[in-house]
């Protein structure tokens, strides 16, 4: 098992989120939560290694707020793009962005990228805690309760 995975399993096993964590590929794992009043948040974490071996690298903690394409024009207006930048210059450990997934599309979502050689159980806690609380925040702001 490489070592993201090692690492992460084990820190969800100790955060006691094992039954809700799910393996989606050897550099993909997803996390469900309840954010209460009936609402939920998925986030995911991904790892882009460094080397062949699946070491090392960069892990991205991060939870979808909407589909692109669900926005008016498939964007997000002058407003709300301004909204996030100022939002993005406030905030330590995570930021406002906009990714492509593959044969999905577009999404805005709420990231936080982490070294894995230097990730503890602490800050994977703040991180999945963090973008979680933006993104359902958001989505609050937005009407929506997508992921």
């Amino acid at each position: 098992m490489s070592q993201f995975l090692t690492k992460i399993k084990s820190y969800a096993k100790d955060l006691q989120w094992d039954d809700s964590l799910q393996q989606v590929s050897e550099r993909f794992l997803r996390l469900g939560f309840n954010m209460g009043e009936g609402r939920t948040q998925m986030v995911i974490i991904i790892h882009y290694p460094d080397d062949d071996q699946q070491n090392n690298g960069v892990i991205e903690v991060s939870s979808a707020v909407v589909k692109m394409d669900g926005m008016p024009d498939g964007k997000l207006g002058a407003e709300m793009a301004r909204k996030l930048l100022r939002e993005n210059a406030s905030y330590g450990f995570a930021n406002w962005a906009i990714q492509d997934i593959p044969s999905e599309g577009r999404y805005l979502i709420a990231t936080s990228g982490w070294l894995l050689d230097e990730l503890d159980l602490d800050e994977l806690k703040l991180a999945v805690h963090i973008v979680a609380k933006m993104a359902d925040d958001m989505e609050k702001t937005l009407g929506v309760d997508n992921f």
